[in-house]
């Protein structure tokens, strides 16, 4: 009735392209990526990552926004070449193992060094230290400005099902665009002062993000019956029943009316043990 279904439709903007940081030196780079790596939490694993204090955020005018790092492993350093060579011995590859004498001797000089990373693998919830080069790749992730515009709706092309298609139409607003520009400036300062690196923009950013080009979505899907108080502003209440279809309740990350930048899965848990509680009471 208020045209609002499918409207609204959120995603996480995310790219690898648009930035990256060059460290200072291989050791810099190596201990960012140790600490920003894959942890080990129980039998689960986590990936630590960089966010914005919501005053920060405030006072700059930034959205939710999440930075990830990934490393390109120095295949020269002797940690790396014994790594590949325990592997090759452990699955049996032999033909594989073809270790020059310059590398066997690096190994040697280096064994305080490779016993301790491997001891380090099996005792630290951060694994092994793995050693990289200098330039770390910046994975970029932020929420999204809620735009009316940016929506979901049926084709009248069938699939093979002879189900109407669906077709995401989705639209970035100025502020979705200035945020990545934004945020190289605040990584540029800090990572400056810190003396760990500089950030360096591609050359072509302002471009890309123009033409929308390289940005991803995650497969973090929110929004299209967005949660409001009132019908003219969404599509269920805060109880998540539709304003317009009696005893229809929706339960999903599409209520959602804005999204952080993070997984919205916890948050979907929670709405749903909350509408059952709900139910049972009514």
């Amino acid at each position: 009735d208020n045209d609002l279904v499918g409207r609204y439709y959120l995603g996480h903007p995310n790219t690898t392209d648009f930035m990256k940081l060059i460290c200072n030196t291989k050791e810099i780079a190596s201990k960012l990526i140790w600490n920003f790596g894959w942890h080990k939490i129980g039998e689960n694993q986590s990936m630590p990552h960089l966010g914005f204090k919501k005053k920060f955020q405030e006072e700059h005018y930034l959205l939710n926004t999440g930075i990830w790092f990934g490393g390109h492993e120095d295949k020269n350093h002797p940690i790396y070449i014994a790594k590949q060579l325990r592997r090759d011995l452990l699955n049996k590859n032999f033909k594989n193992i073809n270790l020059s004498t310059k590398e066997f001797l690096s190994i040697l000089k280096n064994i305080d060094e490779i016993l301790l990373n491997i001891k380090r693998g099996y005792t630290n919830p951060r694994g092994v230290k793995n050693p990289v080069k200098e330039e770390v790749d910046i994975f970029y992730m932020a929420e999204q400005v809620p735009n009316k515009d940016s929506r979901i709706y049926l084709s009248k092309e069938k699939d093979m099902l002879g189900m109407n298609k669906i077709v995401l139409d989705w639209h970035l607003t100025e502020m979705d665009r200035e945020n990545p520009l934004k945020i190289a400036k605040h990584l540029a300062s800090t990572f400056g002062e810190a003396n760990v690196g500089k950030i360096v923009l591609d050359d072509n950013l302002q471009e890309k993000i123009n033409n929308f080009e390289n940005f991803g979505d995650t497969g973090h899907p929110s929004g299209t019956t967005r949660m409001s108080d009132s019908k003219d502003d969404g599509v269920v209440n805060k109880n998540l029943k539709s304003h317009f279809v009696d005893n229809l309740y929706v339960c999903s990350s599409s209520v959602f009316p804005t999204s952080s930048y993070t997984s919205p899965t916890y948050s979907i848990g929670a709405l749903a043990i909350r509408l059952a509680e709900h139910l049972i009471e009514i």
